[in-house]
């Protein structure tokens, strides 16, 4: 069962990034942020996290959800959990104080996420959707629908939902549906919605959609997609929610794992039309929603984090009270697994902890060149973090041997949990494709120029102090600088270019990871300190950092294109 690892997230936050932006910040200084309050927060967190919600992981698990007369029923235990986080003010950590939140910086949110995801990936899942949707409202909303949806969202009393993904269209949002048409101050929206995680609960008191959908005579495509909030409930004359909207759950998934994370079926507008109410502009719904979508694809990759954090945990443990012949952790084997799964742990942290800051400089500064770094790095902390959380959670079963593969150490759980993480929001393919197509060709390699330019001035400071990890470094950036030359060249042909997108983003996901572990050494050695922290990060740079050559290729056209299967 998780508990909050204090020492390894407060040495990043002291240590390897910088939040003196973010202190100086009037947003943030009025709502008390500084490194105490953050240390102090990100404690109370794992306190949380280590109690309530892990308390309940397993058992919840054994439940399940139930789909009983068009309602969906999770374990009361969920429930508890989910309405102790709402208050105890922890979903409006990101909402604006004058909307009933804390108007903490994102960096704070990933602190708590990280911590929720290690004890409960099922209860994240409900926390990362309606986080968004106020993320969402507060970017796009009018004043009206902030006031009316922002407190709410950020007290816990309602929920908000994502609803993309339709049964004919798939991750392809050009062949959305569902119909909008125009009545009165309102719409009524008609269509069907599938993979809806927590579309139909009873946690809180109103669930709020939000809802692509396609007015009349609007473009094709995704340029024809409006955003539409479509509450569960409608208020009636006396301002309370009471009147059921024309929406329903018709089907509940059976899954793999987040067995209480339900994911729905649902049904807008079988009757008259549910009410929905534009959101941003007409046939601009994409845009607004991608506030919600970078959001979400940052908190799985934190998701991720957190999954293989209590996965290393109980691997470590096990290792550590179990003999056979001799303790299985000074058996090569298992500590070479453990090294593995720890090297890219703290990797991964320290990325996360540097793309949550980015995230809240590139809004307090209005900086588009901020925002184009951000933009790049969401697809690699999605799918990068997702791609090596797979191993690391698979390791953990490993490591417990045969009691790894029963449910009785409860590892399995971990790896069926995590799983899906590089399916939804976008699959690791979709990430990849639009990293190289729209982060990196777009923009002729500019963002990813400044990326190769920051972790150089890492390893010049590692030289300085004669780190001899610093020149591996240096080498896999020119391998990579040179591998996005060539590709760049060829962008008259598409299918090059996908083709390698998915190597190429494991590449920078490895390479970002070595920039992390040289942060470390470079820190390290200017304290002087030795031991655990310094040999992990050097495995990192010796053994997984030469994991890049099997993914770089020459970027000419791969010989497998043409093969018929």
């Amino acid at each position: 069962m998780y508990q909050h690892n204090s020492d390894d997230s407060s040495f990043v936050l002291k240590n390897l990034i910088s939040i003196a932006d973010l202190e100086r910040s009037p947003a943030f200084a009025s709502a008390g942020f500084d490194l105490d309050s953050l240390l102090a927060i990100n404690s109370e967190a794992g306190k949380l996290a280590s109690a309530d919600l892990a308390n309940c992981n397993r058992d919840a698990d054994a439940q399940g959800t139930r789909f009983v007369d068009g309602e969906v029923l999770v374990p009361r235990s969920i429930v508890d959990a989910i309405r102790a986080l709402g208050a105890g003010g922890w979903l409006g950590l990101r909402t604006a104080v004058n909307y009933g939140g804390q108007g903490l910086p994102e960096l704070v949110n990933t602190l708590a996420m990280e911590n929720w995801a290690a004890a409960n990936l099922s209860v994240t899942m409900h926390v990362i959707l309606s986080i968004g949707s106020a993320m969402a409202i507060q970017s796009h909303g009018t004043e009206q629908q902030k006031h009316c949806y922002l407190p709410k969202l950020a007290n816990g009393e309602w929920s908000g939902v994502m609803a993309l993904t339709e049964p004919q269209a798939g991750s392809d949002l050009a062949g959305v549906a569902t119909a909008a048409k125009p009545e009165s101050d309102y719409y009524r929206i008609k269509g069907q919605k599938s993979f809806i995680s927590w579309g139909e609960h009873q946690v809180s008191n109103n669930i709020i959609h939000l809802v692509l959908a396609r007015l009349p005579n609007a473009p094709l495509g995704t340029k024809g997609i409006s955003l539409f909030i479509v509450p569960k409930f409608l208020a009636d004359e006396e301002g309370k929610y009471t009147i059921r909207n024309d929406i329903k759950c018709i089907a509940v998934e059976k899954k793999l794992g987040l067995h209480c994370s339900p994911t729905c079926v649902m049904s807008y507008g079988d009757n008259e039309g549910a009410v929905g109410y534009l959101i941003g502009e007409e046939n601009r719904g994409l845009n607004c929603m991608f506030t919600m979508m970078n959001e979400a694809r940052l908190k799985v990759g934190v998701q991720a984090l957190g999954a293989s954090e209590v996965a290393y945990q109980a691997s470590l443990a096990y290792a550590n009270s179990r003999k056979q012949g001799k303790f299985l952790v000074v058996h090569p084997d298992v500590k070479r697994m453990l090294l593995i799964q720890k090297s890219l742990i703290d990797a991964m942290r320290t990325i996360a902890y540097t793309e949550a800051v980015r995230i809240d400089c590139a809004e307090i500064k209005n900086s588009a060149l901020e925002q184009a770094r951000v933009n790049l790095m969401i697809p690699i902390v999605k799918a990068w973090f997702t791609e090596v959380a797979q191993e690391i959670c698979g390791m953990a079963v490993q490591i417990h041997g045969g009691l790894g593969y029963v449910e009785e150490t409860g590892v399995a759980q971990y790896l069926r949990d995590i799983r899906v993480s590089t399916i939804y929001e976008g699959t690791n393919g979709i990430q990849s494709e639009d990293l190289v197509m729209r982060k990196i060709v777009r923009d002729r390699g500019e963002a990813i120029d400044a990326l190769f330019a920051e972790i150089r001035d890492t390893v010049a400071d590692a030289r300085s102090d004669n780190n001899c990890h610093a020149e591996r470094v240096a080498a896999a950036i020119s391998t990579l600088q040179l591998r996005v030359r060539c590709l760049l060249a060829k962008t008259d042909n598409e299918n090059i270019a996908l083709a390698n997108s998915f190597d190429l983003m494991m590449s920078l996901g490895y390479l970002c990871g070595a920039w992390a572990s040289l942060r470390m050494l470079n820190t390290c050695s200017r304290r002087r300190e030795l031991g655990r922290r310094v040999d992990v990060a050097k495995f990192y740079i010796d053994r997984i950092l030469p994991r890049i050559h099997g993914h770089v290729i020459d970027m000419s056209e791969p010989s497998w294109l043409g093969t018929e299967l």
